[in-house]
């Protein structure tokens, strides 16, 4: 190795030598450092074991005794009784003198030489003369003075009936009828209305050969005539002639056939108008601004609101139903069978639920019944027509299930199709959405309007 080579290696080693003992010392001043700053105190009141000083205890519970023996001798003596306290003086018993104690040492005074209190004598108890007063009489007691007014009061005047049965009392009158402007069984959502004032007395049966006179009209017209009374009569043959204030004719505007025609639409209008022109009337007509185009729009609108829910009860592993005993659960369950060869489930007024009929389309009749065997019944709901169509859908779907599981059958929908409680929750929202569209168009399910129009 060279020189330069040597010298490097010696300076190296000094320099490393040179960092060890620096690292040392500087370690060594930080760990004396510490020492001195966490050194612990020569005394430490806290940490110090807690004395006793035997003689202070016993000289401090002598002079308590001798406080209690103090106090014990103020009390009264035994000999004393309590019927001598009063109203007699007791007499002040004397001090007794303070017995003598054994001094203690001055650097530990007693409690009884910082007790200096003296107890002073009694005061005696005077008596105290009793002194009896005389009661006072009783005031004798003042008559009530009876006022003028109360004297008028008092006096009793005979009331004379003559004079109350002279008395005239004006009768109330008697409560007019209501009127009303249109007759109850007309409707400006799906009739074009056509009222008429009339000047003079009818004759009616001028007046009913005018109308027979006029065309047939694809939809159903009404006529009413309103009396003296202000109540609207059906025009028919039993009304007499005479007079009747206003008139009122009313063509449908659309049902389940359709819209009504243009032609028909226009003469019912212009026939209307020759009849208030000879009766000497002036005509307003009520209802929709286009009848033609409100039809059209009303007759899409009984399109998609016009549903029929139904669903079916095929025959099960037990084979056909026995017409007798399809008739015997009909009618316990309140189905009743009508002419239209149909049970139906009716409500408190009389009107149609649901329908069970069968499923072949054949009319259930009492004498077939008897022999006939079913292979399916069908339940039908005609929503429109049915006020709450979700009330009769309950009633339908409960006896429904009653009915499958008695004649062991099978419940499907049209598709034949097992129906189940999913799809059953369907059909009710769909008729949620059918009553909320119908109530919209202010023609509400169930009323006579309604029933008209899904006729």
């Amino acid at each position: 190795m060279s020189d330069l080579q040597l010298s490097l290696l010696a300076l190296g080693a000094v320099i490393i030598a040179a960092v060890i003992l620096f690292n040392w010392w500087q370690e060594r001043r930080f760990m004396q450092e510490n020492l001195r700053r966490f050194e612990e105190p020569s005394d430490d009141i806290l940490m110090d074991d807690f004395q006793i000083d035997p003689e202070r205890v016993v000289a401090f519970e002598t002079d308590s005794i001798r406080v209690e023996d103090r106090y014990s001798e103020a009390l009264i003596p035994e000999d004393v009784l309590l019927e001598d306290l009063h109203p007699q003086k007791i007499p002040a018993r004397e001090k007794p003198e303070p017995a003598a104690t054994q001094e203690a040492p001055a650097a530990k005074p007693s409690v009884r030489e910082s007790y200096t209190e003296v107890f002073p004598e009694e005061p005696a108890l005077e008596a105290t003369p009793f002194i009896e007063e005389p009661l006072q009489a009783a005031a004798p007691e003042e008559e009530p003075v009876q006022t003028v007014a109360e004297e008028i009061a008092a006096e009793e005047y005979p009331v004379l009936e003559e004079q109350l049965a002279a008395e005239e009392y004006p009768a109330e009158a008697p409560a007019e009828p209501m009127v009303s402007t249109m007759p109850a069984e007309v409707d400006e959502q799906i009739d074009l209305i056509g009222k008429a004032a009339l000047p003079s007395a009818l004759d009616m049966d001028a007046f009913i050969m005018a109308i027979r006179q006029m065309p047939k009209f694809d939809k159903p017209v009404q006529w009413f005539l309103q009396d003296d009374a202000g109540f609207w009569r059906a025009l028919s043959l039993e009304l007499p002639s005479g007079r009747y204030p206003q008139l009122v004719a009313a063509l449908q505007l659309a049902d389940r056939a359709g819209p009504v025609s243009q032609g028909a639409l226009m003469a019912f209008q212009e026939q209307v108008q020759n009849l208030a022109s000879m009766l000497g009337a002036k005509l307003d007509w009520h209802g929709a601004h286009d009848p033609l185009q409100y039809s059209v729009e009303l007759d899409q609108f009984c399109i998609d609101v016009d549903v029929m829910v139904g669903f079916h009860i095929l025959q099960g592993a037990s084979g056909p139903f026995a017409g007798t005993k399809l008739r015997g659960l009909a009618e316990s369950a309140g189905l009743k069978l009508h002419e239209d060869g149909a049970f139906h489930y009716e409500d408190a007024e009389g009107k149609t639920l649901f329908t069970l009929v069968s499923q072949d389309q054949r009319p259930f009749k009492p004498e077939t019944l008897r022999t006939v065997f079913y292979r399916g019944v069908s339940f039908q709901l005609d929503v429109p027509k049915v006020e709450s169509s979700s009330d009769a859908f309950n009633r339908m779907v409960t006896f429904a299930r009653q009915l499958e599981a008695a004649l062991d059958g099978v419940l499907v929908d049209d598709n034949q199709r097992a129906l189940g409680d999913i799809e059953i929750e369907k059909i009710r929202q769909q008729l949620k959405m059918i009553h909320t569209r119908m109530v919209a168009r202010f023609i509400l399910p169930g009323t006579p309007s309604a029933l008209r129009l899904f006729s």
